[in-house]
């Protein structure tokens, strides 16, 4: 039967999300898996469990049969992670990005499929199915485009939770970032959803901030928001006082392959790693898994390159 949802939102720095980029490109992951890191990390401290699963979507678009396929083609792909040994956040975020990786190799077996191959296995004392945890990026939704018609969005309110637990990282308005926790009010009570998201919140931040400590020693949040940050500061204060390094967003600062990259509509994301030594690494995520050739990205990248 279908519980009813309840949505906390904590807001984030502005200059988080870029913060997190950077961290996660300097250890090869992008900003989702550094914001499902965060989710592990605060659902294994609100469970107390170091076996963890949480749900991520992924794509059932696997080949150019199903470009002009019209539905819903998102498979729920399983991420199965320990947290024992109490590593850092770093050390967290190679773990989840691993069994990310590994994940989305099986991403064509449909969920429906593996619950019913594990049957009675798959299911808790509660009878709830394998995945009762969920996480996600949330960005400004895509342009629908259609052949001689158009298209709008349309918010839908949350009436029923589909998972116990989801948790999202906000993007839609660039300018105000939040920390989302949709839950089942069957599930949690309004106290311990509200700490979630704090917590959820404060991880984020963390992950920018101080990556190498243990997650025993991140802080946990209190009630109510901490002091923001002194008037003058290079540092912009999250809703808990932590200090979240500054990301400069400028044109000029971006790199411009990184510009062109975004700008395609099949990309959903993109970075640019300038390491020491070496040349400069490119990655993009898309939206699905039959976006731009390799060709096309790559003549994207040489095209936003000024010549020599």
């Amino acid at each position: 039967a279908p519980h009813s949802a309840a949505v906390r939102a904590v807001p984030l720095a502005a200059t988080l999300p870029e913060a997190l980029r950077a961290s996660g490109a300097e250890r090869r992951a992008t900003l989702f898996a550094v914001s499902l890191t965060a989710a592990f990390a605060a659902l294994h401290r609100l469970t107390g469990d170091d076996d963890l699963v949480i749900g991520v979507a992924g794509t059932h678009r696997g080949g150019t049969a199903m470009r002009g396929l019209v539905g819903l083609c998102v498979n729920t792909l399983p991420v199965r992670v320990s947290a024992t040994g109490d590593p850092s956040f770093a050390e967290l975020l190679r773990r989840v990005r691993d069994a990310l990786l590994e994940a989305q190799r099986h991403r064509h077996i449909p969920f429906d499929l593996v619950l019913e191959r594990l049957g009675e296995r798959a299911r808790g004392a509660d009878g709830t199915a394998l995945v009762r945890v969920t996480a996600d990026v949330l960005g400004e939704p895509t342009v629908l485009r259609l052949p001689g018609t158009s298209a709008a969005y349309v918010d839908v309110p949350a009436g029923h939770a589909k998972f116990t637990l989801s948790y999202g990282l906000d993007l839609g308005d660039p300018a105000r970032p939040a920390a989302l926790v949709q839950y089942d009010r069957d599930a949690l009570d309004e106290a311990v959803a509200e700490a979630t998201a704090r917590d959820y919140a404060a991880l984020l931040t963390a992950a920018a901030t101080d990556p190498e400590r243990p997650l025993s020693d991140l802080p946990v949040p209190e009630a109510a928001s901490g002091p923001e940050a002194a008037p003058g500061s290079d540092a912009e204060a999250d809703p808990d006082g932590q200090a979240v390094p500054e990301v400069k967003e400028t044109p000029e600062a971006r790199h411009p392959a990184e510009a062109a990259l975004r700008a395609h509509p099949q990309v959903a994301d993109a970075v640019v790693v300038r390491p020491a030594e070496g040349p400069a690494v490119a990655y993009a995520v898309l939206r699905d898994s039959v976006g731009p050739s390799r060709h096309e990205l790559l003549g994207l990248l040489r095209r936003s390159l000024a010549p020599e």
